[in-house]
């Protein structure tokens, strides 16, 4: 009598399954990347944004430093010292108060009807000769 071997059950190779692994990362990836792109927006340098003075950042100007008070109508007129002014009138006006006064701080009185775009574009304006020195004022409330 022939005896026939019996065929042992193979032992199988365990498998590990990557694809819900890999599903779970992209959700993560995904939170991370909309969270990062909420986060992040454009800004403008020198520039903080109105609030409360000592709230956001911001701080009030000393009273012993000298200020250039520039005034920016609802009518979108440039005032200074009660005179209208074109932009290249208030740059002049801007470079001889630097040149004056070295720590001296130029503050932008912006009506507050005025689109911030508008705003936003005369401080970047009167930013590149004033660098850092160039405020926007604010209103307690």
């Amino acid at each position: 009598m022939a005896f026939r071997k019996r065929a042992r059950p193979t032992a199988t190779i365990p498998q590990v399954n990557l694809v819900p692994m890999m599903d779970v990362l992209m959700s993560v990836l995904t939170f991370f990347i909309i969270t990062s792109m909420s986060l992040t927006g454009e800004r403008i340098d020198r520039v903080t944004l109105p609030g409360n003075p000592g709230e956001n950042g911001t701080t009030a100007i000393p009273e012993d430093i000298r200020q250039l008070m520039i005034g920016f109508t609802a009518d979108e007129q440039i005032v200074l010292d009660g005179q209208v002014l074109t932009e290249a009138e208030l740059l002049a006006a801007i470079e001889n108060f630097l040149a004056e006064d070295e720590t001296g701080v130029i503050v932008l009185n912006a009506d507050r009807t005025l689109p911030y775009e508008k705003i936003a574009a005369l401080l970047n304006i009167m930013g590149q000769i004033g660098g850092d020195r160039v405020s926007l004022a604010i209103q307690r409330q």
